[in-house]
């Protein structure tokens, strides 16, 4: 080889080097969904000119101080107890700068592509090809539960100098991340019922049990039931939810507003509750799209149609003077960050209702990842004194399948679901109510069931909880640290992280709501019944904190009830979920010791082939503590937890 030739050998050789000594790395974000990919059969790559809309969210700043401050203003003994944050303290010290907006746009133009802020977050308009430079991933379709959905192929990737104001991009996928927590059964409507006769361990039931629920409830009888009459007045002002707004929000589905209002009405009607109204000086209901805009049409619908009738149907039942707010979106998670972010902007107001300080959520799904934009979103909502519920979802510890929606594979590791683990947000299970042939309330158990399917004794779906291995232990779980959670063990023994659920309500469908549907009569429960009955019933709380002149909202529920709990116990305002011990007759042991491996409870009970109180890993008898990881502290004694949670 000539010199001049090796020269230039070398010099290309090190340039090569030192270009890729110096190339800018880049940082992978977080994408969720993307785990959900190993159930999907790849079809084809999306076309390279096919345009796909997604969110950047960017991070907030201030983080331990914002930190802090949920801390703070949830303690007792804090300064700044109930001094909620504001939106112009928000702005000021914790949204993200306008510094990182405007460098994450110009990047994202940079490569051609459109953008526009939306709530402090990016709205990003791109084809495949560009979103393939910019962000470094594949765009395929997929198989996805025999439907057809786009996806990204790994995470998206961003170098440095941008990442470092990204907190996540989502809706590059198109697989759906969560799930109705809703549950049906064929109705038993007015069937002949019976005594149930026990003898209970350091307990005595309310009133005399019967299986009279297993007809459902009506609207009307779960009022009853929960004691809405005999929740003291304030002031001479009954507890209805007058003046208050509960936010419903959930995915949309094939019916539209005009097909909600008719089943909602039918439903009230039929049970001497004051109807909805969408118009007039009467109004007192409205559904609309995240950006406050009414609602018309769901594009492609889905499933949640159920969903939809029985969250406001049943949270109404609860707060019949309230207004309702049902705001419905393609994803449920963008839905509730803008829900959250309009609250904060526009003093609690939405659709031009008042004091909208509840919201409703019945969804989730096994928790894989932690959702940090929502996180953040969820974090704003219990700082700035917005209650944030979730159903802690349907499928008990998630280690069982079933015919319906329970994906687990026994055996397998114990999983929760979230966002009902977020340390955030309250985590409302499920529980079956049992009566006296008056609907006058007796007692609760477990909501867990197994039946035969294909020949063989099967988990047939139950309340969810256990033990997150995502989020942190927070401080006002600390007087559970040494508590048992089912097959977890000592909670502080598994890294002393957030436990599920907080509270319980009504939710087993076997002892479920008789709701409208589609012009009929179902029977529906779940967690997604237990939630908005415990939603609505912190409505009637911030009515009563009204009426007391406190000046705030209750806020996130949860720390109160592990950090009052002794007097909220003491006050009569919590139903300890106390199954029974032995029975004597009305009801049978069941006809089986075991599951794939665990043992049955030995408080478990069968009534014509329905098993109560059958609830997989989550073995431990609630009476040993006063917090669980079926039902967490028990269930809400509404006339004596609506006045003591508005004096706190």
């Amino acid at each position: 080889m000539k010199k001049r030739d090796k020269i230039a050998s070398f010099l290309l050789s090190y340039t090569l080097l030192v270009m890729t000594s110096y190339a800018s790395p880049v940082v992978s974000l977080p994408s969720p969904g993307l785990n959900l990919l190993s159930r999907a059969a790849m079809i084809k790559p999306v076309a390279s000119e096919t345009s796909i809309s997604f969110m950047v969210w960017l991070k907030l700043r201030n983080k331990k101080a914002l930190d802090q401050l949920v801390q703070d203003v949830y303690d007792v003994h804090s300064s700044r107890y109930h001094q909620f944050l504001t939106y112009a303290t928000y702005e000021k010290e914790f949204a993200p700068s306008s510094e990182a907006e405007k460098a994450v746009q110009k990047f994202f133009i940079s490569h051609g592509m459109q953008t526009q802020v939306i709530n402090h977050g990016i709205r990003v308009m791109g084809t495949a090809a560009q979103i393939k430079q910019a962000l470094q991933v594949q765009m395929n379709y997929y198989k996805y539960q025999n439907e057809t959905v786009y996806a990204n192929s790994t995470a998206p990737t961003l170098t440095p100098e941008i990442a470092q104001y990204v907190s996540e991009i989502s809706g590059l996928s198109t697989i759906p991340e969560f799930r109705s927590n809703l549950e049906s059964v064929n109705s038993n409507k007015n069937k002949t019922y019976h005594n149930l006769n026990f003898i209970w361990r350091n307990f005595a039931p309310y009133a005399i049990p019967t299986d009279i629920s297993l007809q459902g409830f009506s609207g009307a009888n779960l009022q009853k039931t929960y004691g809405l009459a005999n929740i003291p007045t304030i002031n001479g002002v009954h507890l209805d939810g007058a003046g208050q707004t509960l936010i419903v929000v959930d995915k949309c589905g094939s019916n539209g507003p005009a097909a909600i209002l008719s089943d909602a009405n039918q439903y009230f009607n039929g049970n001497g509750i004051t109807p909805f109204n969408t118009a007039g000086p009467g109004k007192n209901f409205a559904v609309i799209n995240p950006d406050g805009t009414p609602f018309i049409t769901c594009p492609g619908g889905s499933s949640f149609s159920r969903e939809i009738v029985l969250d406001v149907e049943a949270s109404h039942t609860i707060a019949p003077a309230d207004n309702t707010v049902l705001v419905l979106g393609t994803d449920q998670k963008t839905t509730l960050i803008a829900t959250i972010s309009n609250l904060t902007q526009n003093n609690y107001t939405i659709a031009g209702f008042p004091n909208a300080y509840v919201i409703s959520n019945s969804w989730s799904g096994p928790e894989s990842s932690l959702d940090s934009a929502l996180e953040s979103a969820l974090q704003v909502a219990a700082a700035s004194g917005i209650s944030v519920d979730f159903s802690s979802g349907d499928c008990g510890d998630n280690t069982y399948p079933t015919s319906t929606k329970c994906t687990g594979t026994w055996p397998g590791p114990l999983q929760v679901n979230y966002p009902s683990s977020s340390a955030y947000v309250t985590a409302v299970g499920a529980t079956a109510v049992f009566v006296d042939s008056t609907y006058r309330y007796a007692f609760e158990t477990v909501w867990g069931k197994v039946k035969t399917i294909s020949g063989t004794l099967s988990y047939d779906g139950g309340t969810g909880g256990g033990v997150s291995q995502l989020v942190s232990h927070v401080n006002w779980q600390d007087s559970i640290t040494g508590f048992t959670a089912g097959g977890y063990g000592l909670i502080s023994s598994n890294g002393n992280r957030r436990a599920v659920p907080d509270v319980a309500m009504l939710g087993d469908p076997t002892t479920g709501l008789l709701i409208i549907a589609e012009g009929q009569p179902v029977q529906d429960g779940g967690t997604s019944l237990a939630c908005p009955l415990f939603s609505a019933t912190l409505v009637l709380v911030n009515q009563a904190r009204n009426l007391l002149n406190k000046g705030t909202p209750i806020g996130h529920a949860a720390p109160y009830l592990y950090q009052r709990n002794q007097q909220l116990l003491s006050s009569r305002s919590i139903n300890l979920i106390i199954p029974p011990a032995v029975i004597i007759s009305g009801a049978t042991t069941p006809p089986f010791t075991t599951i794939q491996g665990t043992p049955t409870p030995a408080s478990a009970f069968t009534i014509n082939n329905d098993t109560f109180g059958w609830d997989s890993a989550l073995t431990l008898e609630p009476e040993a503590q006063f917090w669980n990881d079926s039902v967490g502290v028990g269930s809400p004694n509404l006339p004596n937890f609506v006045i003591t949670m508005a004096n706190m």
